[in-house]
């Protein structure tokens, strides 16, 4: 019940609604915690609209295929009187298909899950032996749940192989994994003699990728890098519609889209900017127009990437993160996207425009996002035309509707020296779904 608490917040205030503010019954979804037995009958106590809430069991012989403690289930619930009392009564509506498979919840009844690791679950340690949970792999019908035998000895762990396999739906892995907290186990090296272990509860997909999960993973510091090998638009687009950052890694000769839900995030609102006297000079030397210093900001980014891959010989940007960032801001050119758009910014100077600084970003509704940016250092008549570029587009962005300017991780100092603040993700979330909403300005300058 512990485990539950920590995510849903408890007031026990049973509802006491007269029959007249509400029909005979509705329909809803409960959180389980637990199955009271009594001698008028079984008890459910459970967590419904934030509230711990009690009551009494229309069908029992729904009980037969087993109950788990943080399971979530569709009910319909009652409002009845027993004499002069009222109580609530419920029903229980969910189906075969979303309880685990009779063998899986045998075992999650005889070895359950109690500790937390950081590839999956354990249970608890019986003379150095005990059984280990973990998602694997997805496929089209789900994902792929995992389990076996562990030993433990001198405070590591050693997996045995599966000996157990399921396939199960997603909203079965919410309740197992997403939907309840546990204690971090005290073990932390940990092995397995096929596999690598890896954070397996950070692999997303399609059907994972929810504002439900985002918002649950950003209340654990633990969370802030997630995998997937979904190279697909839609995925990316949700992704960073959601606040995550996607980065690149490449692991056993295997590259993965790596996005990020930063702990903090540097954010810049236009009356925070600061330019440096030396930008100012530039300004005030009238700079801009007698080199020919000129902002370019365009929806075809194939240009910013090439000298991205110039400057960066070693990057998180490869050939195909820089192909989905062509086919993405492609596709929201042809059907003319109001709401997300990619976006190559370059800054240019001398009267063969020559190309000195630029980045790569993407606008969704009232918001910009830095991705990463370039600087040619080799002509020392150009220095700080890397911080003059981002003040030029800060000016643009403002004047364009923008409401602030996400730079993502904070730990860089330029983007503090720009005026950047450092917001932890949680209050940065509530601030970002406000300023996604919406159509996304054209920032196109030429």
């Amino acid at each position: 019940m512990g485990d539950i608490t920590k995510r849903f917040q408890t007031c026990y205030n049973p509802d006491m609604r007269n029959d007249t503010d509400i029909p005979e019954y509705y329909e809803s979804t409960i959180i389980l915690i637990s199955v009271d037995s009594y001698s008028d009958g079984f008890y459910l106590n459970y967590y419904h609209d934030y509230c711990h809430k009690t009551a009494i069991l229309r069908n029992p012989q729904s009980l037969d295929r087993g109950l788990l403690s943080g399971t979530e289930l569709k009910v319909r619930i009652f409002d009845t009187k027993c004499g002069s009392v009222q109580r609530n009564e419920v029903e229980l509506l969910t189906g075969d298909e979303d309880y685990p498979p009779e063998a899986l919840l045998t075992l999650l009844m005889e070895e359950p899950p109690v500790y937390s690791v950081f590839f999956g679950l354990i249970s608890e340690v019986s003379r150095n032996s005990g059984r280990y949970y973990m998602l694997r792999d997805h496929n089209a019908d789900g994902l792929v749940f995992c389990s076996g035998r562990f030993k433990t000895s001198s405070g590591r762990g050693y997996c045995m192989h599966f000996d157990r396999q399921w396939v199960l739906r997603y909203n079965m892995i919410e309740n197992f994994f997403y939907g309840i907290s546990r204690i971090d186990s005290e073990i932390m090296d940990w092995k397995h003699p096929s596999i690598r272990l890896h954070r397996v509860d950070e692999f997303l997909t399609q059907k994972n990728l929810s504002r439900k999960f985002r918002d649950y993973a950003a209340g654990w510091n633990r969370y802030n890098f997630f995998y997937s090998d979904d190279w697909s638009l839609p995925f990316y687009r949700r992704q960073a519609e959601l606040g995550f950052i996607a980065i690149t890694h490449e692991e056993d000769s295997k590259v993965r889209l790596t996005p990020q839900l930063q702990r903090e995030y540097a954010v810049l609102d236009w009356g925070n900017l600061v330019i440096e006297k030396k930008i100012k000079k530039i300004f005030r030397d009238d700079r801009i127009h007698s080199e020919n210093i000129r902002l370019k900001i365009s929806d075809d980014p194939a240009e910013v990437l090439s000298h991205l891959m110039e400057v960066w010989t070693e990057t998180w940007i490869n050939d195909q993160y820089a192909e989905l960032m062509k086919m993405l801001a492609e596709e929201c050119r042809v059907r003319n996207d109001r709401r997300f758009r990619v976006w190559g910014v370059t800054l240019s100077a001398g009267d063969n425009s020559r190309i000195i600084a630029g980045e790569l970003g993407y606008s969704i509704g009232k918001t910009y996002t830095s991705l990463t940016g370039f600087f040619h250092r080799n002509d020392r008549r150009y220095s700080n035309f890397g911080k003059l570029q981002m003040i030029m587009l800060a000016k643009h962005l403002e004047e364009a509707g923008i409401k602030f300017w996400n730079l993502g991780q904070p730990y860089m100092a330029y983007k503090l020296r720009l005026g950047a603040d450092v917001v932890p993700r949680g209050l940065f979330l509530k601030r970002w779904d406000k300023a996604v909403k919406g159509r996304t300005p054209n920032l196109r300058l030429n």
